[in-house]
């Protein structure tokens, strides 16, 4: 390239004389290795990358280094380096030795303002220092394979609108202090916490949208504060745990309350080799009258009758469906795959908008 048109490519360089949150925004939208690697394009990007808001260090970033080099020494590095505040700050998926860094890495994050915290540990029940519960911005926290003790002095996360715990190690008493101190709390994802679920309470008056882990639920007399709970939800995601935690209750026929406040449900992991399961998950659609958003998955359909029972059932009393979307990858004659589309095709519908759509994903 001559110098005549290096001179043009410069003088038409639009990118580096957009206002600096712009900036910030487009790289944003770049893995954290490249966003580091501007600084060789001028003297202007040298370091523009050290007012990054949104830190991530994931598995692609740690094969995207070289040998030499450790993951926990970059991450010094680049905190050290950093200027103004940081939103986000995620790290998951990657190897290295959790303490001491992550004290130090918390200690330092706690002054910059993060809002989105999400924590994956390495190595199962490690405990979360005191700097983590002295962060009073964060609106979304993730914890993964941590064990977690509430410091005497914690105030609570008062502007946390998200919490994700899985594979949580946390006393019922603690989680229960917890939710209690997120008064702004709307969505809950908890899975495979270690502790006794059944004794588990939630104090979260705002709370809107839940994704559960009940299965290892037994019921008992504390139950009643978790269904107080789910009574005031908005939206309810449940991979089978819930449905399996009534049905621990026996064979039900209609459920001692209703879910008035529940517009949008999800519902996975249906097993219909257990008939309970089936008439818990119609009992939970009769006891939420005020449903607008359904969506129910079936593992491998097959054409079962109690399968198309279900879905008989559904095209039957859905007044208001728009679409049912069946997805098969089980059944391998292709005459049984017909017998099941000519029932489909069959079944009474009272929505006059149902379309029925059949997918087997091995015939594209």
């Amino acid at each position: 390239m001559d110098r005549t048109r290096i001179k043009s490519c410069i003088s038409n360089d639009r990118i580096s004389n957009l206002p600096c949150d712009i900036i910030d925004n487009i790289l944003t939208y770049l893995p954290l290795r490249e966003v580091v690697r501007t600084s060789i394009l001028s003297r202007e990007w040298r370091y523009k990358w050290v007012t990054m808001p949104y830190l991530v260090f994931d598995e692609i970033f740690q094969q995207s280094l070289r040998e030499k080099y450790s993951i926990e020494s970059i991450i010094y590095q680049i905190l050290l380096l950093h200027e103004g505040p940081i939103i986000k700050f995620i790290l998951k998926d990657v190897d290295f030795e959790f303490y001491p860094a992550i004290d130090h890495w918390l200690h330092f994050l706690s002054n910059h303002h993060v809002e989105e915290l999400a924590l994956w540990s390495p190595f199962s029940d490690q405990l979360m220092p005191y700097h983590l519960f002295t962060f009073d911005h964060l609106r979304h926290l993730y914890l993964a394979h941590v064990f977690i003790r509430l410091p005497h002095a914690f105030k609570g996360f008062n502007k946390l609108l998200r919490l994700d715990l899985v594979n949580v190690v946390i006393a019922p008493a603690e989680f229960k202090m917890l939710i209690s101190k997120c008064p702004m709390l709307e969505y809950m994802d908890v899975k495979d916490l270690y502790n006794d679920l059944g004794k588990l309470e939630i104090d979260a008056p705002n709370l809107k949208t839940t994704f559960d882990a009940y299965s290892t639920l037994e019921p008992t007399e504390s139950d009643r504060n978790l269904i107080e709970v789910l009574g005031i939800l908005s939206s309810l995601e449940s991979d089978g745990g819930f449905l399996r935690f009534l049905a621990k209750g026996g064979e039900p026929h209609n459920l001692p309350w209703h879910f008035n406040h529940l517009t949008d449900l999800s519902l996975s992991l249906i097993r219909f080799q257990y008939i309970v399961e089936v008439k818990c998950a119609l009992c939970l659609i009769r006891s939420s009258p005020n449903l607008q958003s359904l969506e129910i998955e079936i593992s491998d359909i097959s054409g079962l009758e109690p399968e198309m029972e279900f879905v008989k059932l559904l095209l039957l009393k859905a007044t208001a469906l728009r679409k049912l979307e069946v997805v098969s990858t089980y059944i391998a004659k292709e005459e049984a795959r017909s017998n099941m589309l000519k029932q489909l095709v069959s079944f009474h519908r009272a929505s006059p908008k149902a379309q029925i759509i059949f997918r087997d994903i091995r015939y594209p």
